[in-house]
């Protein structure tokens, strides 16, 4: 009898551990799957930061390689220089409007009077 009952007992004892085992087996699964999905969604959140850069950059690249397409011409360089330099010839007198909001006030036949003035001034 006492036989009969320590199988028994060790029986259960064995199958209490294999379901312990099991218990932490699926538990060491679930932290791995966890911790992957985890590193799989800064992954996606970098790559999709990367696409927006690497947009901007392509965006810039093309920008850039138009500006230097129309770098051909001495009158492109020149508009250029004019823009970004504040270049004149000599000769020339340059304007600076210091408040353009009064511009706002004249009609746009008067503003373009004013300019062909100032054209004529710089032509003289």
């Amino acid at each position: 009898m006492f036989e009969k009952l320590r199988k028994l007992w060790h029986r259960k004892i064995t199958w209490t551990w294999a379901a312990l085992v099991l218990v932490f087996v699926i538990c060491l699964s679930i932290l791995q799957v966890s911790a992957v999905t985890r590193k799989l969604h800064e992954l996606q959140s970098e790559k999709t930061d990367l696409m927006q850069r690497l947009s901007l950059v392509e965006s810039e690249h093309n920008e850039l390689s138009e500006r230097l397409e129309n770098l051909d011409s001495k009158a492109s360089i020149e508009a250029i220089a004019r823009s970004d330099y504040e270049y004149v010839k000599q000769g020339e007198i340059r304007f600076v409007v210091t408040n353009p909001e009064e511009l706002d006030r004249y009609t746009e036949e008067e503003t373009q009077n004013l300019l062909n003035e100032m054209a004529l001034i710089n032509n003289e």
